[in-house]
């Protein structure tokens, strides 16, 4: 019996989830901003390797080509992806559907976490619903990293109490298992924050159970070997990123000017009822509108609210401080907390957006709302709370109401709630929030026994979280374009495979400029022709270096992606550029005496093969030559002239030369970093003994 409902409460999340995010699932219109203009490109060309039988590890048509499989936010080594590519080519349908998947599964993982905090199974769900339609899977729509880390860490957090309650390899299995699709899929920040935060749980636990000796050595040995596992799992990732970290600029941190960038500032406070309004201007709210939403519902709110005057044990009441302190991080530069955190602690200097910590204040909200429904819930209490909420809302749109001005004309939800200002938000939700308000008051004035009128209050706040909903999905979420036409349009557009491409100067070979609606950036993995930028926060420091000298820069774009170049200029410490001359490579000094210099010559070559694992061409040298090759000189490259090795030369700070002589007639640059593919196969094995593992666990359960 609690298995088929613990199975009907998944079943209604997943209802729920399609019809909420119905514009979504239904495929009537496509997903906006960073997830097309980043992650889709991404995951469609990790799929297409995978697909035509490469591995997706360096992608050569974005910044000179770059080691896609050191971004954690690629996609290359997350198990979703890998399991899209089973099924055809990764499209807009996919990116689409990967968004469902994961604002379902999250929303029964919070469900479950809930419920093995203590809370009861209804109230649970009730809390989950509110956390399908959260503020950050809606504020953050477009980030599909954050949407996957909000999906697993509720997982994870469920892990750990399993494992804290049954010390158990089971217990350490399924942690690993979530912790990789965690650290594989989700924006590193939420790995980071979360990492202390199990560190603190679990001294608080050490502590607390400190005379009990055996389950401390159980407890210490199951998490001990979670954790191993999951660095075994982890271990072509985890390499991939450490061997980037000497050509990585990010690897030495981040200045506090950018790492403060995009906080939860104080003012974001107010879209627990107004999430409209955070959706709508960045000048009030100090920060971009994908960051300043925490919204759960009225009623979740509400229950959080009523919490705070009940009788609390110590551990609610460090659950509060620990929510409050995390909230004054999380504001960023508007108090020294994030500083501090920022100078102090490793690692909390690696990313921006103080704002990611806002996770954390949801699930302390939606705890200790969920400790209040379960054993607080008082109709009297509740109703005040409703009544302060409601003269809150009403207050603030009166206030507001004069000086909001003409609303637009109604010509369509989604066009009329894009085109209201940030009063008129304030003023037309307010308005919404007031009535829904004033009917939960009736409500509970209708009903007086405590049980009905708290099963009534569940049902009415998963209508009105889906129906608040709706306000921000047409500003956070989805774009114009209908996913039919669009994905029917890129089709005939988009080239899926590697063939070979033009040779034609590089300045030509851009990231941005004319494609298709709504697609802007990113579109050379459309058109499969290597490019000098890209939109993507992953910088080599040799990239940065060549991109930010303008005078170089200009000069050496220039030339082809690979060309021959006549003359080579020796530099010291930086490059002078002679601006007036073409076909020109400039070399460390260090280098002079490691290859004859070029000489007059009729040279050829022909591109045979372009590839993420190898690029080739045959060519016909009469003297001697520097074949030049616009891709960035990285671990794992290889250099074959006729078949033997020759150690590639670096040009221009990142540029892979080789120098020919008269009877060179193939040269092939090969990607091998066998060391990574070997930490794949050691990531793969793991992976496949946890996952066989644990289901022989569970049927070996099942059947006793």
């Amino acid at each position: 019996m609690k298995f088929n409902k613990q199975f009907l409460y998944g079943f209604l999340l997943l209802i729920i989830a399609w019809l909420g995010y119905y514009e979504i699932s239904f495929f009537r219109h496509t997903l906006k901003w960073d997830v097309i203009d980043q992650y889709y490109p991404w995951r469609m060309y990790v799929v297409q390797c995978l697909r035509n039988g490469f591995w997706p590890l360096w992608n050569p048509f974005e910044q000179f080509g770059y080691p896609m499989h050191a971004d954690p936010q690629s996609g290359v080594w997350y198990p979703v992806v890998w399991l899209f590519s089973l099924f055809g080519p990764y499209t807009l349908y996919s990116v689409q559907m990967e968004f469902m998947l994961h604002v379902t599964l999250g929303s029964i993982g919070m469900m479950l976490f809930l419920q093995k905090a203590g809370n009861r199974q209804a109230v649970s769900f009730f809390l989950a619903v509110c956390y399908l339609f959260c503020g950050l899977f809606i504020g953050n729509a477009q980030h599909i990293t954050f949407t996957i880390a909000a999906c697993w860490i509720p997982f994870i957090l469920y892990s750990f109490i399993r494992l804290y309650q049954s010390p158990g390899i089971k217990s350490a299995l399924r942690f690993a298992l979530f912790g990789y699709l965690l650290l594989s899929g989700g924006y590193p920040a939420f790995t980071i924050i979360l990492f202390y935060v199990l560190m603190i749980c679990s001294l608080l636990l050490l502590v607390n159970n400190r005379n009990n000796s055996i389950w401390i050595r159980q407890f210490l040995t199951y998490s001990l070997a979670a954790v191993v596992l999951l660095v075994l799992a982890s271990s072509a990732l985890l390499y991939s990123v450490w061997q980037s970290s000497d050509y990585l600029s990010r690897a030495e941190g981040l200045s506090y000017k950018v790492a403060s960038f995009g906080p939860y500032s104080p003012q974001s406070l107010l879209s627990f009822l107004f999430p409209l309004a955070s959706a709508k201007e960045f000048a009030f709210f100090d920060t971009d509108i994908s960051m300043s939403s925490t919204y759960i519902g009225i009623i979740a709110f509400a229950g959080f609210i009523a919490f705070l005057f009940i009788r609390k044990s110590p551990m609610q009441w460090l659950l509060l401080a620990a929510t409050l302190l995390i909230t004054l991080i999380s504001f960023g530069k508007y108090t020294p907390f994030h500083k501090v955190v920022y100078s102090l602690v490793p690692m909390m200097d690696l990313f921006r957006f103080p704002s990611v910590f806002r996770l954390y204040i949801i699930i302390g909200v939606l705890m200790m709302a969920g400790i209040y429904f379960s054993n607080n819930f008082r109709i009297a209490d509740f109703r005040n709370t409703l009544i302060v909420l409601l003269l809150f809302a009403a207050g603030v749109s009166f206030y507001l109401l004069g000086a909001a001005g003409r609303f637009p004309d109604f010509s369509g939800w989604n066009s009329f709630i894009n085109a209201l200002s940030l009063k008129q938000a304030f003023v037309f939700q307010g308005f919404f929030q007031s009535a829904a308000i004033a009917l939960l008051l009736l409500l509970l004035l209708v009903i007086k026994d405590v049980n009905t009128a708290k099963k009534w209050l569940l049902i009415a706040g998963i209508a009105e979280v889906m129906i608040a909903a709706q306000f921000n999905i047409p500003i956070t979420a989805i774009n114009e374009n209908k996913t039919r036409q669009t994905a029917e349009e890129l089709k005939t557009k988009a080239i899926e495979d590697f063939p070979l491409p033009e040779i034609r100067p590089m300045i030509l070979n851009n990231d941005s400029g004319a494609f298709m609606s709504p697609f802007w950036r990113n579109l050379n993995l459309f058109k499969k022709q290597p490019a000098w930028d890209g939109y993507n926060s992953f910088q080599l420091k040799n990239y940065i270096r060549f991109v930010d000298d303008e005078k170089l820069r200009n000069s050496q774009l220039q030339n082809n992606w690979i060309y021959f170049a006549d003359s080579v200029i020796f530099f010291h410490d930086s490059i002078n550029t002679d601006v007036s001359r073409k076909n020109v490579v400039y070399i460390s000094d260090m280098n002079r005496n490691n290859f004859p210099l070029p000489s007059p010559g009729n040279n050829k070559f022909s591109l045979v093969a372009f590839n993420p694992e190898i690029i080739e061409m045959n060519t016909e040298i009469s003297g001697n030559i520097m074949l030049t090759l616009m891709q960035q000189y990285y671990h794992g490259w290889k250099v074959y002239v006729n078949g033997e090795e020759r150690k590639p030369i670096v040009g221009d700070y990142l540029f892979m030369c080789v120098p020919l002589h008269e009877g060179d007639k193939n040269v092939q640059f090969r990607y091998e970093n066998k060391p990574v593919k070997n930490a794949a196969r050691v990531s793969a094995i793991t992976l496949l003994l946890m996952a066989g593992l644990w289901i022989s666990l569970s049927v070996k359960r099942k059947n006793n």
